[in-house]
């Protein structure tokens, strides 16, 4: 699968493109056990995300609603985000608080893909983003209300990771 996703993402193979498409659709249906290896199957997504197809969609919107695996939920995400898909953008927007945090930072990624629509899923996830995406070593102080206190501790002015991460991904969001 690796080899097919090199060729897909290079524009030289673009003539054998529609037919590895072809191929990789039919692959759910008539070769699944492939897919029965979490390694297979994060590779299989890896080939889907350069097109977007009713059976692809479906196929990708079935797995991330059955899948307990956070790194195949992410590699739905991450075809979603490469389709520019705006209905899985905003049913992983209704989900957001059922969505396990490296996939929330994954979904904080693929904002970026859908202009205005992105920024309102940024404003509206970014108050609770503080509490979810906590690494467990921040101090337990509130950054408004406790600067005072903040100040006078060593560490107590560093930005929490919430933040830094963010900044991060406003930087990046072309890259990806």
């Amino acid at each position: 699968m690796r080899g097919i996703a090199n060729l897909r993402d290079d524009e030289r193979f673009s003539v054998i493109h529609e037919a590895l498409d072809s191929l990789l659709d039919d692959i759910p249906a008539h070769s699944e056990h492939l897919l029965k290896a979490d390694t297979c199957l994060l590779h299989y997504l890896r080939c889907l995300r350069f097109q977007s197809t009713p059976a692809r969609e479906q196929y990708v919107r079935q797995l991330f609603d059955t899948t307990q695996l956070d790194t195949v939920k992410r590699a739905c995400i991450d075809c979603w985000r490469g389709w520019r898909d705006g209905v899985a953008f905003n049913y992983m927007r209704n989900r957001w608080q059922q969505m396990s945090p490296e996939c929330q930072r994954l979904y904080w990624l693929a904002s970026y893909q859908f202009g205005d629509e992105g920024d309102k899923a940024q404003l509206q996830a970014k108050r609770a983003v503080n509490q979810y995406w906590a690494l467990g070593v921040e101090l337990p102080f509130d950054e408004e209300k406790d600067k005072a206190k903040l100040s006078k501790l060593p560490r107590g002015a560093e930005p929490r990771f919430a933040a830094v991460f963010m900044r991060w991904a406003k930087g990046v969001n072309g890259a990806i």
